[in-house]
C-alpha cells in the first residue's frame, strides 16, 4: 500500500457459492475479505454500501480498521 492507502477487512455474510464471489469483485473491484483503499477517493461506508446494494451484508474484521 503507498500513500494514504488503508486496508479494510471485511467478512461477508451471504456469500456462499462463486457466483456470489463474483458479483462482490465485479461491485468492489478488489478481494472481498481485505480491500485496500485510498480514503481520499472512497470511504469505508462507500465500500460496506456496495457490499450491501449487491445483497450481502459486511462486518468489519476486528481490528481491520483503517
Amino acid at each position: 500500500m503507498s500513500g494514504d492507502a488503508r486496508r479494510l477487512g471485511l467478512r461477508i455474510i451471504g456469500m456462499s457459492c462463486v457466483s456470489c464471489a463474483k458479483i462482490i469483485r465485479k461491485e468492489l473491484g478488489k478481494n472481498a475479505i481485505y480491500v485496500d483503499y485510498q480514503p481520499s477517493k472512497i470511504s469505508e461506508e462507500e465500500i460496506e454500501e456496495a457490499v450491501k446494494k449487491s445483497g450481502y451484508e459486511a462486518v468489519r474484521l476486528k481490528g481491520m480498521k483503517g
